[in-house]
Formats: C-alpha cells, sequence, structure tokens
C-alpha cells in the first residue's frame, strides 16, 4: 500500500508503469462510477496538466429507471463547465456495452453486442 502526500506522487506512479497492479485498481475504481478523484482543479495541476489538453469519451448511461438520462446530462455539463472537450458519445439506449481502455495511449474500444437506440457522436480532428 503507497502513502503519498500529494495527487502528483500518486499521478507519477502510474504514469511510471512502475505499478501494473495499481493502475488496474484506478481502472476497476473507474469503470465501476468510483471516481472521487481526477475531478478537482487541484488535481490536473498537480499533474503538470491543464483541461484543455484532456479529451473525454462519454459512455454508458443507459435506459435503466430514467436514472441514466441524468447521468449523460450531468457528465456533459460537468465537461463543459471544465472545459474539457468531449470527443465522442456511445450513451443511452437498451443493452450492456463491453469498454476496452488501454492506458498507455488513451485508446477506448467499446462492444455493444445485443444493444440497440444508443446515440452515436464522434467528432472528427
Amino acid at each position: 500500500m503507497y502513502k503519498f502526500t500529494t495527487f502528483a506522487e500518486y499521478y507519477k506512479i502510474l504514469a511510471s508503469g512502475q505499478s501494473p497492479e495499481e493502475v488496474q485498481t484506478v481502472v476497476d475504481l473507474l469503470t465501476t462510477n468510483e471516481t472521487y478523484f481526477f475531478r478537482e482543479p487541484k488535481h490536473l495541476a498537480e499533474a503538470g496538466t491543464r483541461p484543455g489538453e484532456y479529451q473525454a469519451k462519454l459512455l454508458g448511461g443507459g435506459n435503466s429507471m430514467a436514472i441514466g438520462s441524468r447521468n449523460i446530462e450531468c457528465g456533459r455539463e460537468l465537461l463543459a463547465a471544465n472545459n474539457i472537450n468531449l470527443v465522442a458519445e456511445h450513451v443511452g439506449g437498451n443493452g450492456r456495452r463491453k469498454l476496452h481502455l488501454d492506458l498507455r495511449s488513451g485508446h477506448v474500444w467499446l462492444a455493444f453486442p445485443e444493444g440497440s437506440n444508443a446515440y452515436i457522436r464522434n467528432s472528427r480532428e
């Protein structure tokens, strides 16, 4: 277990590739909505980055009990409020998504094999 005094120290361990186990922990937390970190401007500053340098892809928000549409709008609003560029969306609809994320490259692959009625948008750079 690591004991960091700053977010920057934690970020350096993740970015260095020295701890694949910790990277897996981050992925597990991100994919189960435990995203209480990386939300504050101080975290970006400690990592030496600015919000405008990031790109986001908004995925999920299925139509379960009308919660999905509220989560989608909240996600869009948070990204816009923090000047983070939303480059792609695959949101709403019915069915399960399977997400593959490569933390080193930032590439994301999505499977939606039995899904339907999702809103899909990709920006062209």
